[in-house]
């Protein structure tokens, strides 16, 4: 196609033919757009699939339907908004990092970040009449917000942000006209409303676009060049949607029984077959037909019919020397077919690896010289560490951590990736590293107050049933003190599933044999925060160990003792 308009072909004289076009919307989206090959889709869309649509329903449904953060934000990011994309990436940042999700918190922290200032397009909402009358000052808002006043709006986008306000607009008219008869509305009922409205896509037709239509409305019109798409069985014909209450074959039956009964639909086959006829009629230059011989997992599809009725008129010599193949291995195009610079880019870099000669010609050729040295150095990239003042700072390093060492040990790639490049989510969630952080929480207080609580040093069976009561209040302190918003359901789920894990633990220290007693907690060693007898950590030699020891356990009598390490979901390391 790109090579028919380059060749002179007006883009507005060349078709693309789908049997429904909806489903090939997306990927003719992006394939057309990456391409450079503009376009114009025949028929209409639904309004929450155009940005102007999207923004503003989340807007509504966080307003109207108590929608959550992501409802808010939604609307916030756009450009309909009015404010800054920085400060609101700032400030949605800082609520998923706390987890806070409802929509009154999620306003009430969005305000206090911004010291106190709401937010325009909520104060329009609230502050107007009718909600009708909130929903056409709301349009208006978004779009001087997006476009501004000084200059009228221009290109594709601006159109259809016109074409949904448009629609919009009629909607909200028809709507008061209603309330006019008497009629009442609701929130909800304007916001079923306008999801349900649809918008005019782009014309097909227009001047310099290539039309992509279905096989309905190509009946009507006339190009040099038509692309047939979709010629796989089960895509067309297309699959016909039978009635649960009564197949076709009932249907038939009643209706040659019964004179005026129209039961049985006309012959889905036979239809979609007159209109692939009609698609092919509509070239007057040339005709392509296009189908896929494999899905993306590589599996075969089989052709449509129609593709072999057609192939049956012709000659094999002619089939075989018209039909063209691109299999899923072709990752890059032949140097001499590649649509684009980029992809004629690609198409050198892999020709080196045949023909490094022809391929380093090619690239000064086009003078992408530095280009395609870039491209080849990177199979060639060394990955031992050679600079002197990383391989310094390496070296300097005496002290690593426990964890940091049991890491490496499992897997270097994830210390690597974990340790020195770090990532981080944004949004906080209930993982692991909370569950640890709390029962950890729960176990210092509960083993620091035993003393005096339970009146012993050593946990017995005899003391299970207060230790298991006094446990409960412990891990009601620690959930307390998690400063991340958790939802009912969250906390309930996080509550008892510690408390199970912490009542089978307490269990197994009740029926100990060990006469050891817990004498300290959460002692650090190696770090500068540690007593100043642990601050140099466990010299093993060539390097220190430094970390945390979650208990240590003493014998009264001697000097004996145990650390404990507690773990969660695995078996510690032995040592």
């Amino acid at each position: 196609m790109l090579a028919l308009i380059r060749s002179g072909t007006p883009p507005e004289e060349i078709a693309l033919v789908c049997p429904r076009v909806e489903r090939y919307r997306a990927p003719l989206e992006t394939a057309l757009g990456s391409l450079g090959v503009p376009y114009a889709i025949e028929g209409r869309i639904r309004f929450d699939q155009t940005e102007f649509g999207r923004a503003l329903l989340s807007l509504l449904r966080f307003a109207w339907q108590g929608g959550g953060r992501g409802m808010l934000y939604g609307f916030l990011r756009s450009p309909y908004s009015g404010l800054s994309r920085a400060s609101v990436d700032w400030i949605e940042g800082r609520l998923r990092g706390r987890a806070v999700e409802t929509g009154e918190r999620t306003e009430e922290e969005t305000m206090r970040l911004r010291d106190g200032h709401p937010l325009p397009p909520l104060e329009l909402l609230r502050k107007a009449q009718t909600p009708l009358a909130a929903l056409r000052d709301l349009s208006r808002f978004m779009l001087r917000a997006a476009h501004g006043l000084e200059s009228p709006p221009v290109g594709e986008e601006s159109r259809q942000d016109l074409r949904a306000f448009e629609a919009l607009t009629r909607l909200v008219d028809e709507l008061e006209g209603w309330l006019a008869l008497g009629g009442s509305l609701t929130p909800d009922e304007i916001v079923a409303a306008v999801e349900r409205v649809s918008v005019r896509a782009a014309g097909a037709g227009e001047a310099g676009r290539v039309d992509v239509v279905d096989l309905l409305r190509a009946r009507t019109r006339r190009y040099e060049v038509v692309f047939v798409l979709g010629l796989e069985e089960g895509t067309l014909p297309r699959r016909g949607e039978t009635s649960p209450f009564l197949d076709e074959e009932t249907a038939r039956e009643l209706d040659s029984r019964l004179r005026r009964s129209r039961l049985a639909k006309p012959d889905a086959v036979a239809r979609d077959r007159y209109l692939f006829y009609t698609a092919c009629t509509r070239a007057t230059r040339r005709l392509y037909l296009v189908r896929e011989a494999a899905n993306d997992e590589g599996g075969p599809r089989e052709a449509s019919p129609f593709w072999d009725e057609v192939r049956d008129l012709f000659s094999e010599d002619e089939v075989r020397r018209t039909t063209t193949r691109r299999p899923l291995s072709a990752l890059t195009w032949p140097v001499e077919q590649a649509p684009t610079e980029r992809e004629r880019l690609r198409a050198v870099a892999s020709l080196a690896a045949l023909d490094e000669g022809a391929s380093r010609s090619l690239a000064q050729a086009n003078g992408w010289e530095r280009r395609l040295d870039r491209a080849l150095r990177a199979f060639e990239r060394p990955t031992r560490l050679t600079h002197p003042l990383v391989l310094e700072e390496l070296r300097a390093k005496t002290s690593f951590g426990v964890t940091e060492l049991e890491t490496f040990a499992d897997c270097s790639s994830i210390w690597f990736v974990d340790r020195l490049i770090g990532p981080r989510t944004i949004d906080q969630v209930v993982d692991p590293r909370l569950r640890g952080q709390v029962a950890h929480s729960a176990l210092h207080k509960f083993f620091a107050g035993v003393p005096k609580r339970l009146g012993v040093e050593k946990l017995g069976p005899e003391q299970l049933d207060d230790a298991l009561e006094f446990v409960r209040e412990c891990l009601a302190e620690a959930m307390a003190g998690v400063r991340m918003e958790l939802t009912d359901l969250q906390r309930r789920e996080l509550e008892q599933g510690l408390l199970r894990d912490l009542e089978a633990f307490l269990r197994d220290e009740a029926a100990s044999e060990l006469q050891l007693v817990p004498r300290r907690f959460e002692v650090s060693f190696g770090s500068e925060r540690s007593a100043q007898e642990l601050q140099r950590g466990l010299d093993l030699g060539t390097f220190t160990l430094s970390g945390k020891i979650d208990r240590i356990d003493l014998d009264p009598f001697s000097a004996r003792g145990i650390v404990q390490d507690y773990k969660s979901g695995k078996t510690a390391h032995s040592a």
